[in-house]
C-alpha cells in the first residue's frame, strides 16, 4: 500500500493523465498529480523496484471500468492510537476509486485496514486522519488489489478526474 500525503500546494488538474507513444504516463501528468497528492516515502525497496509504477499502469489501463463511492466509518471502528491516548477519532467519510464490481470487497478491506486488524508491511496511519497537524496522510493506493481510498474529498476528486477525465 502506498500512503498519499496532502500536497504542499493543492491544485485541481486542468486535464487528465496522458500517456506517450510507449504507453508511459507523461512527466507533465506526473507534475499535475503532485497538485493532488504526493507519495509518502515508505522506506521499502518494493516501492522503488516498480511495484508502484506497475500497479499505477494497470489501474490506468482500466480507467474505463472505474467506479467511485463513499462510505462512513464510525470513530469506534478506527484503530486506537497506542502512543497518544489524547488522539480523538471522529466518524470519517472515505472516498474510493475502484474497478466496477469490486465495491463491496474494497469497502470491507478499507474497514479492516482502518480497524488496524490487517497486517501491513507499513503502517497506514489511518488513525491520524482527523489530526491534520500530524502526518498529513489522507489517501492510500492499494497496490496488490488496485484501488484508491481517501479521507480527503479534494484528493479523491482530483485523482478521479486524472484517471477518467470526469468529475465524480
Amino acid at each position: 500500500m502506498q500512503r498519499l500525503k496532502v500536497p504542499f500546494e493543492k491544485k485541481f488538474p486542468e486535464k487528465p493523465f496522458e500517456v506517450d507513444e510507449k504507453g508511459k504516463i507523461t512527466e507533465d501528468s506526473i507534475d499535475r498529480r503532485q497538485g493532488i497528492c504526493r507519495y509518502d516515502y515508505m522506506g521499502s525497496s518494493e516501492f522503488e523496484a516498480g511495484s508502484l509504477q506497475d500497479a499505477f499502469k494497470a489501474f490506468y489501463a482500466d480507467r474505463e471500468k472505474l467506479n467511485h463511492f463513499s462510505f462512513l466509518i464510525k470513530a469506534e471502528d478506527i484503530e486506537a492510537d497506542r502512543f497518544n491516548k489524547k488522539t480523538k477519532h471522529q466518524d470519517t467519510t472515505f472516498y474510493v476509486i475502484c474497478r466496477t464490481g469490486d465495491e463491496e470487497e474494497v469497502m470491507k478491506r478499507v474497514r479492516v485496514i482502518a480497524s488496524g486488524s490487517m497486517p501491513l508491511q507499513e503502517n497506514a496511519y489511518i488513525r491520524y486522519v482527523n489530526d491534520h497537524d500530524s502526518l498529513k496522510v489522507m489517501g492510500w493506493f492499494e497496490l496488490d488489489n488496485g484501488y484508491w481510498f481517501f479521507a480527503d474529498k479534494d484528493m479523491f476528486e482530483g485523482m478521479y478526474f486524472m484517471f477518467t477525465g470526469r468529475r465524480p
